[in-house]
Formats: C-alpha cells, structure tokens, sequence
C-alpha cells in the first residue's frame, strides 16, 4: 500500500510528515519514504521509518520530482491520512526555487515601517521569541502585529514572482488577523481571518513590472488587535 506525490518541476525536501485525523489507529506501523527524480526509478530517503497517528520523518535535503510512501507492515487493514506535509529545508513546503534566484525581503532593506504595537522584528516574532506557527519553527521571517505595513521599493530589480508563508505566532492566544500582498498598491493576495490554530498559509504570486510590494496585517474579524502577533515566513522575491 503506497501513497506518490508528483511536483511540477524538481524540488528539495527533506521532511514527511502526515496524521490520521480522527482516524486514531489508521497508521502503518513501519513505513518507506522513496524519492524519484524522474518518476520511474526511486531512491530509499527513509527506510523502516516507525508510524504513529501523527508521523514525522526527516532525511537529508534531497532534489526530488517525486516522493513516495509506502506502508511496509504486513498486516495493515486501513491507512487514513488526513493531512500530508512535504517540507523543504526551513520551509513548510518544498524548495520551488533555487535559492541563487532568490532575495530575501528583510526589515534592514524595507523603506516603509508602521506598526500600531510594539516592533517588527527580523527572524523572531514580536515578543523576540522563535518563528512558530501552528506547532511548527521556521528559521527565519519577520515577526510583526496588526495594523502594521512593511513596504520595498524593488524598482529595476527583474523579480518575477513573490514567495513567503503568514500565520498566527504562537503565543496570540484568542488573537485573530488577515494578511494582505500589496504590489504596485493593488493588492494581489489576501488571507482568510486567521487564528493561532490554522496553519501556514502559502503565498505564490507572479509579479509584473513591480515597483513595491508591502506587506499588511489587518484585524481579524474580531476588531481587536489585542493579541495579534503574526508572522511572515521566509518572505522573498525570486528573479
């Protein structure tokens, strides 16, 4: 019994994760994670990996078109997965992009600032505590509240498409926030009321003749920015 995931193009990962749900006992008790990187011939990433209802496996990063899990017990009855995560390094989804195609939007290089509380803060959230979102650390980002507005000036710079993840910092309590994408003051991307329980949320938007792109966190659909740390992950333009 085997579950494949095909990329669009070749892509770096190193983590597997996946759950049950509320299907408590629905989980192989050993498993095989497999790497193709054309779809036809496949590489062991993780062998006799130990299965739980909530399954985590890491490997060393490796460029992939495809990855595999195959159930390796003998007498599995039902496999239920109800959510899958394939994790690049220091990401919550796979490397799309070579990082020498990438540049990183940081507060040192932003040229608008505003923020209604506290400070935005590079690599850590706004309390100067790491990168968490729903359970899961990212290594670098910015941390920031609502309403605040971080805005760069990319003028000339050939940068094709925008990348980054928003979600709730842990620590927001009853917080709740929407993230918005502004290029060229239009906004390209807006999130749903986010909460400290939703994960990650993937931002992919192509850019066109981009001159600025700003960043905003709003007040959810409480009103209240009580309590609303939010994080921007790994934000960047690729070229």
């Amino acid at each position: 019994m085997w579950i494949s995931v095909t990329f669009p193009k070749l892509v770096t990962v190193d983590r597997v994760e996946f759950d049950t749900g509320q299907f408590a006992e629905d989980f192989p008790e050993r498993f095989t994670i497999s790497g193709s990187r054309n779809g036809r011939t496949w590489m062991d990433l993780k062998k006799d990996a130990v299965g739980s209802r909530a399954s985590s496996v890491d490997f060393a990063p490796t460029e992939v078109k495809a990855i595999k899990i195959t159930a390796t017990e003998a007498k599995i009855k039902w496999w239920t997965i109800s959510s899958l995560d394939i994790s690049g390094p220091g990401n919550s989804r796979p490397v799309q992009y070579p990082p020498e195609r990438c540049h990183a939007l940081t507060l040192a290089d932003a040229t608008k600032l505003e923020q209604s509380w506290g400070k935005s803060k590079q690599d850590t959230s706004v309390l100067d505590k790491p990168l968490r979102i729903a359970g899961k650390m990212y290594k670098t980002g910015i941390g920031a509240h609502s309403h605040s507005e971080i805005t760069w000036n990319v003028v000339g710079k050939g940068y094709k498409r925008f990348v980054a993840e928003c979600g709730m910092a842990e620590g927001s309590n009853n917080g709740s926030s929407r993230f918005q994408v502004f290029v060229n003051n239009r906004k390209v991307f807006e999130s749903k009321d986010m909460t400290p329980a939703d994960k990650a949320v993937p931002i992919d938007i192509e850019l066109i003749a981009a001159n600025t792109i700003r960043l905003v966190v709003t007040k959810g659909v409480d009103g209240d920015s009580n309590q609303d740390h939010a994080n921007w992950i790994n934000p960047c333009c690729v070229r």
